[in-house]
């Protein structure tokens, strides 16, 4: 995925990895051209990840935070310093104020005129990017109020999205919200963000000669969620339709362990 789109970084979220080595990140990558930095996850929960190129990015600080990784450096044939932020954001209210706090302080510190902030904010900045019942709507309207008072104290412009609505789906469909965003400040950040591929969730890699059939299976099972998530962006799903996406789910991620485990033994067999 990462050759056949040449892009020069790529920002993870919850990699559910405690252990993160070289050889994990050659293996998302695709060789072994490339720099990284991680948060590991905890209890095989969360986790943040960043690579890049190397060479395309010339890293000069890293700043690590709860729920971020910020990256200070300059682009190839760029002379203006930038900040590239990777946030996984905590799902409490208590846990989104301690990021927020932290970025804003640091900003507020620094002398960078670029910025790129992106990743799963686990925030909405209206009650239009969520779809489904919510229980507690003063929760959410107090969440609303302080992501946006943070996105304007940080003086970012929120890039719109195009295509999907959300980005963010219950597991049976009866709930939506759009969490991922970048946000950006600087003209020179703009040049960059066709470069920059935000990969929500687990990152799948496949090797056509090795797992064959597998990923096909996969693929299938994708375009049919996307059918259905489409749908429910318009109207709600029936009983059926709902029960078919929690077995189409099930079996994602049945073949997903499969796969998990295919690339195992083939890790192992290196070893032999």
């Amino acid at each position: 995925m990462v050759s056949k789109e040449k892009v020069d970084m790529i920002l993870i979220q919850e990699t559910k990895l405690e252990v993160v080595d070289s050889k994990v990140c050659a293996t998302i990558w695709g060789d072994e051209n490339c720099a990284w930095q991680v948060v590991p996850a905890v209890n095989r929960g969360g986790g943040i990840l960043c690579i890049w190129r190397d060479g395309a990015f010339q890293l000069d600080e890293v700043h690590l935070g709860h729920g971020f990784i910020g990256l200070v450096g300059t682009w190839e044939n760029q002379n203006q310093t930038c900040a590239i932020v990777n946030v996984y954001s905590p799902c409490n209210m208590d846990g989104k104020r301690v990021l927020w706090e932290a970025l804003l302080e640091w900003k507020s510190n620094s002398s960078i005129q670029a910025w790129c902030i992106a990743g799963d904010f686990n925030a909405a900045r209206s009650a239009e990017e969520r779809r489904g019942k919510s229980t507690d709507e003063a929760q959410g309207r107090r969440e609303i109020d302080g992501f946006n008072d943070f996105i304007d104290r940080m003086d970012v412009f929120d890039i719109p999205i195009q295509g999907r609505k959300y980005t963010w789906y219950r597991p049976n469909g009866t709930a939506m919200s759009r969490l991922d965003r970048f946000l950006f400040q600087g003209r020179a950040v703009f040049v960059f963000k066709e470069k920059l591929k935000a990969l929500k969730g687990h990152l799948k890699i496949w090797n056509k000669e090795v797992f064959g059939n597998v990923n096909e299976k996969k693929k299938e099972l994708i375009e049919a969620f996307n059918e259905l998530d489409l749908k429910a962006e318009e109207e709600e799903l029936s009983v059926e339709e709902v029960r078919l996406r929690q077995s189409w789910l099930a079996e994602y991620w049945r073949i997903s362990k499969l796969n998990e485990s295919i690339l195992q033994q083939k890790s192992r067999s290196r070893w032999i």
